[in-house]
């Protein structure tokens, strides 16, 4: 409840034809390629942000989300799961980045990433890469956590370029849905998938 009939036809053709289909209809839809698709559960992004003991939120503009009643007036903010959660649901006035709440809680967690050095500490990067599996959808170009943290990079750059068009999906079907990673190819199948690089392949 609470998609816009076009999104919820969108969600539709995710459903059945996967993440690579839907990406074929957006470029129609809107006349322009798609480089890259990253998909953002909300509802599992809290435990992604459990997983880094919490992370940095980043606004230019004030955010409510209108299921908690919790607010974050433009600044930064230190978030939890739950947190995370709540403010990548929230709304806002539009913001000269054009980036939407998922967006920053997202771009927060990349950062938090790096800071701590995940990368490096294979423990942490096992524990972190398993939430982010079950968080994040990606195309194989995004498919592992230090190309997401690249990217954050180039998306945060002044002048890289990169435009971002963020589109609300409800949630997928539970039953036959595709498998979340690849572009729906089994994790196995998938290279650079994050499932990949939490086993050190």
């Amino acid at each position: 409840s609470g998609t816009a009939p076009g999104h919820s036809r969108l969600g539709g053709i995710r459903d059945t034809g996967g993440p690579a289909c839907l990406a074929r209809a957006v470029e129609e839809v809107v006349g322009e390629r798609m480089d890259h698709y990253l998909e953002v559960d909300v509802e599992r992004l809290g435990a992604l942000v459990d997983a880094l003991e919490g992370v940095e939120l980043r606004t230019p503009v004030d955010l409510r989300d209108p299921a908690s009643g919790r607010e974050w007036p433009a600044g930064t903010h230190r978030l939890d799961g739950t947190g995370a959660t709540a403010a990548a649901r929230s709304v806002g006035e539009p913001a000269e980045d054009g980036l939407e709440p998922p967006q920053r809680v997202l771009l927060g967690v990349l950062r938090e990433i790096e800071r701590r050095g995940v990368l490096s500490n294979p423990a942490a990067l096992y524990r972190v890469a398993e939430a982010a599996t079950d968080a994040l959808t990606t195309d194989k170009g995004l498919g592992s956590i230090t190309e997401l943290v690249r990217f954050a990079k180039e998306l945060g750059s002044a002048g890289s370029g990169l435009r971002v068009r963020a589109l609300p999906l409800p949630a997928p079907e539970p039953a036959g849905a595709p498998d979340r990673n690849g572009y729906g190819e089994a994790p196995g199948d998938a290279p650079n998938s994050a499932r990949e690089e939490r086993e050190g392949r």
